[in-house]
This record gives structure tokens, sequence and C-alpha cells, in this order.
């Protein structure tokens, strides 16, 4: 499950890096077919796969909101955190 984890997280942060919100559906699919396939030739039960599925969307999902805010960071300034973090002087 780690592997798994670790793989479909690293995918989701590519496909963040490259692709729009819509590749997430095709990926999905892909993932939860590798899964079904995986968990069927090591002759897993129905909830361990059902498990590995859940387990591979939602870790599908955070790796691809992490790789948006990856490129949010990538492509905005170099201050940006600075400006966020700073207490607005003109507020008095």
């Amino acid at each position: 499950m780690t592997a798994l984890t670790s793989i479909v997280f690293i995918f989701g942060v590519l496909f963040a890096l490259r692709y729009k919100v819509f590749v997430l559906v095709p990926a999905g699919l892909f993932a939860l077919s590798i899964v079904l396939v995986i968990g069927t030739v090591v002759d897993a039960t129905s909830w361990q796969i059902i498990l590995g599925m859940i387990l591979a969307t939602i870790t599908l999902n955070v790796g691809y909101l992490t790789g948006t805010a990856i490129r949010f960071a990538l492509v905005t300034d170099k201050n940006w955190m600075l400006r966020f973090l700073a207490p607005s002087r003109s507020a008095n």
C-alpha cells in the first residue's frame, strides 16, 4: 500500500504540473483498473481491493492539489509569501 500511495501521489503531482484538472478522470479510472488487476492477481479480498481503490483515488487528488500549489508557487514572483505573511501598513 505504501508503494501504491507513493507512486500515485507522484503521478498526481506530475499531472498537476503539466495538465489541467480534466486529466484526473482518465487517470483515476486507469489507477482504479490497475488496483483491480493487481488485487486480483495477488488474490486480495474484495475489501482490500476496495480500500486500495479508495486510497489510490484520494492520493491522486491530494497529489494533484499539491502539484497545483507547487505550480502556483513557481509561476508567481518569489516574494509572494513575504507579502502574504507581512501585515498591511495601509490599514491605519
